[in-house]
Order: C-alpha cells, then sequence, then structure tokens
C-alpha cells in the first residue's frame, strides 16, 4: 500500500522527501521514457548459444544394455547345443487329471475381476 500511495504522490507531483521518494521518482520517470535502443534480429539466437551445451557423456545404462542382449544372443545357441533341449506336450498331460480343478481357477479368476470392476473400482480412497 505504501508504494501505491507515493506512486501516486509523484503522479500528482508531489514527491515524499527523502531518498526513498527520490528513487521512486527516478525509477517512475525512467519507466515512463521509451528505450532508445533496438534488440537485433538475431538477438535470440546468440542468446541460445550461449546456453551450456550438454557434454557428450558415455552412457553405461545403454552400454550394459546392448552389452546383455548381445551376450544373450552369443549364449542361446551354444545353450541350445549344449542341453539340446526337446519341446513336447507331455507335462500338460498332469492338468487333464484336474479339469474340475481348472475351470473352478478360471472361473475364480473371472469371478474376481468382474467384482473388481462393479464394486471395488467405483470406491475411492
Amino acid at each position: 500500500m505504501k508504494d501505491e500511495l507515493i506512486q501516486h504522490q509523484i503522479e500528482k507531483g508531489d514527491a515524499p522527501a527523502g531518498w526513498e521518494g527520490e528513487a521512486y521518482r527516478v525509477v517512475f520517470n525512467a519507466l515512463k521514457r521509451k528505450p532508445d535502443f533496438k534488440l537485433p534480429s538475431d538477438f535470440a539466437h546468440r542468446v541460445a548459444g550461449l546456453a551450456p551445451v550438454r557434454a557428450n557423456v558415455f552412457n553405461w545404462d545403454k552400454f550394459f544394455l546392448i552389452l546383455g542382449s548381445a551376450g544373450s544372443l552369443v549364449m542361446l545357441p551354444f545353450a541350445i547345443v549344449l542341453f539340446r533341449p526337446t519341446l513336447s506336450v507331455g507335462v500338460f498331460r498332469f492338468f487333464s487329471s484336474y479339469a474340475g480343478l481348472l475351470f473352478f481357477g478360471i472361473g475364480f479368476i473371472l469371478l474376481l475381476s468382474w467384482v473388481d470392476q462393479k464394486l471395488i473400482r467405483k470406491i475411492q480412497f
């Protein structure tokens, strides 16, 4: 409020005495004048050129990702040749005697999904 009061006094021409009033008068007079310079057309480009440029830093994360992926691709044929895996569905014969349990599990999962969509997601915590 004090700043506005001083501003109104200066605009009326009756500036308050003291260094504070003089400082406000100088600032307000300077703000009334138009600048006598014009920025060059490439000013924004020059300012952007002064911004710090990110140094090329070695990315260790990317290095280890590529190294691990390449190592896995190289070791995969070696592991296949060494262990000679055979593909069979014999392991799934175990489930044939538990058909009821399988249907119960699928039904239970579907029931939980329905309960989640209808009841639980409506509750906002």
